[in-house]
């Protein structure tokens, strides 16, 4: 099974500079697994 996380995407990607997002583990497990 995998690890169980939600994405909110903090600032949209534009054509010459990377956006911003953050994760959000239901567990902490799913920090470990999201590692490997």
């Amino acid at each position: 099974m995998g690890s169980v996380k939600d994405l909110t995407v903090q600032e949209m990607p534009v054509e010459n500079k990377s956006g911003r997002g953050r994760f959000l583990f239901s567990d902490r497990y799913s920090v470990f697994d999201w590692g490997e």
